[in-house]
């Protein structure tokens, strides 16, 4: 996720949440990521690292990086509301949303319950 999708400034902490949660084959959490305004797109919804299936799935595509933390990211063209019912249909909810500086990041996880 980005701290600012439009300047490229990458918070170091949640480039260590990717590269953790694309340890697992599918993963627990997804972090979605998006400017305050939530009306219009891009969202980030993972690294180069990240399960390639799963992003598939959210309809994202590799892109560079406007970061020199990460070479690439995955970023869906939609608004963060499409990407996360998207989401929702591959069985993850939202856990907690928080934001930094002009950014909004949605953390979901995957529902195990159901």
């Amino acid at each position: 996720a980005v701290v600012s999708t439009q300047s490229g400034h990458y918070g170091r902490g949640i480039q260590i949440l990717f590269e953790v949660m694309a340890d697992t084959p599918f993963p627990n959490y997804i972090v979605l990521s998006t400017e305050i305004n939530t009306r219009t797109g891009p969202t980030i919804v993972g690294n180069e690292n990240s399960d390639m299936n799963l992003m598939k799935e959210l309809g994202a595509a590799l892109v560079p990086s406007k970061s020199d933390l990460v070479n690439k990211v995955y970023e869906c063209k939609e608004d963060i509301t499409t990407v996360m019912n998207r989401a929702s249909k591959h069985g993850y909810r939202m856990a907690s949303t928080t934001g930094i500086g002009q950014t909004l990041l949605i953390f979901m996880e995957l529902d195990r319950s159901k």
